[in-house]
C-alpha cells in the first residue's frame, strides 16, 4: 500500500478538526434557532394572554355598568357600559389575528365574540326601554337581576377564556421544555466539540510535524550553508515526491541566488556610481560600462528633447553603438515602447512589431523600455539580446532577463531625474522665478567677478539699473496679477535685447540691473537710449487687455570712473537713475 503523502496527512490532520468545529457550530446554532423560536412564540403568547385579559375585562365592565344603570338611573354606569361594549369588539378582533394559524383557539375566540353578542343585544333592549322613559318598576328590576341571566352568560364566556388560556399556558410550558432540552445539548456540544477539535489538531500536528521534519532536515543543513553566504551548496535529488520536488526547487533558487547576487552587486555599484555624477555626461560614461556586463548583446539610450519632440542618442555599447553613435535622431512615434507606455520586445521573425530605430543583432531580440521616474518619461533604453536571448520575452519576474532590463531602466531612469533636478535647482538658485532673469545674489557675485575681470585686463565695465515707471499706477489699475505679468515679459523682453556675455539680473521690485563687460561710458548710453525708445513698441495682455505702454526710466555707472567696487557702482547707477526719474522719468539719468 502506498504511504499517504505529506499533503495527505496535513489534509487529514486539518480536516477532522475542521469536521468537529462545524458540527458544534450546526449544533450550536441548532440551539440558538429553537431558543429565538420559543422566545418569539412565549413572547406572542403573552400577547395573546393579555388580549383575552382585555376581552373578559370588557365584558365585565359592560355588565357592571348595565347593572348600575338599571339600579340607579345614573347616566356614567351607562358610559361604562357603553365603554365595555366598544372595548370588546376591537380586543376580540385582534385575539382572532394572533390566532389565526391555531383552528382550535379561533374557535374558542368566536365562541367568546358570538356569547358576548348575544347578551349585548339583549342588554342594550333593555336599556333602550328605560333611555325611551317607559322605565320598568322595581320590582321587574329585582327579577332580571335575580334571573342572573347576564351573569349566566358572562360566566359562560369566562369559562371560555379560561378553557383558552389553559390552552395557552399549556403551549407555553412545552416549548420551554423543548428549549431547555435544546440548551443543554447545545452547552454540551460547546463544552465537548472544542476538545475534540483540539485533540484532533495536536494529533495531526504531531504526526505532520515528524514527517516533515525527517524530509527537511537535509535541505535545512543545506540552507544553512546557503545562509551563511556559501552560494555553491546544493541538495542531492533522490527521490520523485515532496521531498524530491523541494529538494529540486531548492537547487534552482540557489542558482537563481548565485545569478541574482551577481546582478545585484552588478546594480548597487551602478547605483552608487550614477548617484556620484554630477552631469548627465558622467553618468552616460558610467552606465554602459555596468549594463553591458549584464546586457552584452548591445544597448543604447536615448533621450527626449526638451520640446520632447525627437529622442536624442545619449549613450551605445555593443552592436549597437555604431548607428546611435552616428547622430541618429528619432521621434517618439519611431519606438513601440513609447506608443504603448511599457516595455516592448520585438524578434527578427516574431509576431510583434518590430521599432523603426536602430537594431540589435540579426536574428535576435530587441527590448525597447521607457525610462520613466516620477511619472514623466524621458527617454527609452534598448537592449538587444546577448546570452538570455531565448527568455527576453517573458512578462514577469524580477529576476527574468526582462525584469531586469527593466531595474536597469527604473535605476537609469532615476538617475537622470534626479540630475535634471539637480541641474533646475541650481539654475532656479541664480534664477529670478517670476522674470527668469538672474536673481540679486547671482548679480552681486557676478559683478564682483567682472570688477576683477575688468581691473585685470584694464578694460571698460558698465552697469545699468532700469526702474519701471508708474508701475504703482499699473498695479492700482489693472491689479497685482497684471502687475506680474508686465515684469515677466518685460524680463524676457530685455534678454532678448542683450549681447553675447552681457547679463540681465532682477534687482528687486520693478527694478533691473544689467552688467556689460567691455562696454564704454558713451556705449553704453547709447545702448541705453535705444532700449529706452525700443521698450515703447512693447504691447502686454494680460487677459485679454492690454496694458499702458511701458516707459523706463536708467541710470548709468562705469568702472572705473563711478566706482572701483560692487557697491559704489550700484550706489552710482541709483543716484543716476534717481536723477533721471526727478527730471521726469523716461530718460537716461548719468552719474555726476
Amino acid at each position: 500500500m502506498r504511504p499517504l503523502s505529506l499533503r495527505r496527512r496535513i489534509l487529514i490532520g486539518f480536516a477532522a478538526p475542521l469536521a468537529v468545529v462545524v458540527a458544534t457550530w450546526a449544533g450550536l446554532y441548532g440551539s440558538l434557532v429553537t431558543s429565538v423560536e420559543a422566545t418569539r412564540t412565549v413572547a406572542r403568547t403573552e400577547e395573546v394572554l393579555a388580549e383575552t385579559t382585555v376581552l373578559v375585562k370588557a365584558a365585565v365592565n359592560a355588565e357592571s355598568g348595565k347593572r348600575g344603570y338599571l339600579l340607579t338611573g345614573d347616566g356614567p354606569f351607562l358610559d361604562e357600559f357603553h365603554q365595555g361594549v366598544s372595548e370588546f369588539g376591537p380586543a376580540a378582533a385582534r385575539l382572532e389575528h394572533l390566532v389565526q394559524e391555531s383552528p382550535e383557539q379561533h374557535r374558542r375566540v368566536q365562541a367568546m365574540a358570538r356569547l358576548f353578542e348575544k347578551w349585548r343585544s339583549e342588554a342594550e333592549a333593555i336599556l333602550r326601554d328605560e333611555a325611551d322613559g317607559s322605565r320598568i318598576t322595581d320590582a321587574q328590576v329585582r327579577r332580571l337581576m335575580s334571573s342572573g341571566e347576564g351573569t349566566r352568560v358572562l360566566n359562560e364566556l369566562i369559562s371560555v377564556s379560561l378553557e383558552f388560556e389553559g390552552v395557552e399556558k399549556a403551549s407555553i410550558e412545552q416549548l420551554v421544555r423543548g428549549a431547555t432540552r435544546g440548551i443543554r445539548i447545545g452547552t454540551a456540544v460547546a463544552l465537548l466539540g472544542p476538545v475534540v477539535a483540539l485533540a484532533l489538531a495536536l494529533w495531526g500536528m504531531l504526526t505532520s510535524s515528524v514527517g516533515i521534519a525527517r524530509s527537511v532536515d537535509a535541505i535545512g543543513r543545506a540552507a544553512q550553508g546557503l545562509a551563511r553566504g556559501d552560494l555553491s551548496q546544493r541538495v542531492p535529488v533522490e527521490r520523485d515526491d515532496e521531498v524530491g520536488r523541494l529538494a529540486g526547487a531548492f537547487n534552482t533558487m540557489a542558482d537563481r541566488l548565485e545569478r541574482r547576487s551577481r546582478e545585484q552587486a552588478l546594480l548597487r555599484e551602478m547605483g552608487d556610481l550614477l548617484h556620484s555624477c554630477r552631469t548627465l555626461g558622467e553618468a552616460f560614461e558610467v552606465a554602459p560600462r555596468l549594463v553591458k556586463r549584464l546586457f552584452p548583446g548591445g544597448g543604447a539610450v536615448f533621450l527626449l528633447s526638451a520640446d520632447r519632440t525627437v529622442l536624442e542618442p545619449a549613450a551605445a555599447w555593443g552592436t549597437t553603438s555604431a548607428p546611435a553613435a552616428a547622430g541618429t535622431l528619432l521621434t517618439p512615434g519611431d519606438c513601440w515602447a513609447l506608443r504603448r507606455g511599457r516595455t516592448h520586445v520585438s524578434r527578427a521573425e516574431g509576431a510583434a512589431p518590430a521599432c523603426t530605430h536602430p537594431p540589435g543583432c540579426s536574428g535576435g531580440a530587441t527590448a525597447c523600455i521607457p525610462l520613466t521616474a516620477q511619472g514623466e518619461t524621458m527617454g527609452i533604453l534598448t537592449l538587444s539580446s546577448g546570452e538570455h536571448e531565448a527568455d527576453f520575452g517573458r512578462e514577469s519576474g524580477t529576476e527574468s532577463p526582462h525584469g531586469l532590463a527593466e531595474i536597469v531602466a527604473e535605476r537609469l531612469a532615476l538617475a537622470v531625474a534626479n540630475l535634471r533636478l539637480q541641474e533646475t535647482l541650481r539654475d532656479r538658485s541664480v534664477r529670478d522665478p517670476l522674470t527668469g532673469l538672474f536673481n540679486r545674489r547671482y548679480m552681486e557675485e557676478t559683478l564682483q567677478r567682472e570688477i576683477h575681470r575688468a581691473s585685470r585686463m584694464e578694460g571698460d565695465l558698465s552697469l545699468v539699473m532700469i526702474d519701471v515707471d508708474h508701475f504703482k499706477t499699473t498695479n492700482d489699475r489693472f491689479g497685482h496679477e497684471a502687475g506680474d505679468t508686465l515684469l515677466r515679459e518685460l524680463g524676457g523682453w530685455l534678454a532678448s535685447h542683450l549681447r553675447q556675455g552681457d547679463v540681465a539680473c532682477r534687482y528687486g521690485g520693478e527694478e533691473f540691473v544689467l552688467i556689460l563687460p567691455e562696454a564704454s561710458l558713451d556705449g553704453t548710453r547709447a545702448r541705453a537710449e535705444r532700449l529706452r525708445e525700443a521698450v515703447k513698441l512693447l504691447r502686454v495682455r494680460h487677459r485679454g487687455q492690454v496694458l499702458d505702454p511701458v516707459t523706463l526710466s536708467l541710470g548709468l555707472a562705469v568702472h572705473p570712473q563711478h566706482g572701483s567696487t560692487g557697491e559704489e557702482l550700484l550706489r552710482a547707477a541709483d543716484a543716476a537713475l534717481y536723477r533721471a526719474k526727478a527730471e521726469g522719468r523716461d530718460r537716461v539719468g548719468m552719474p555726476t
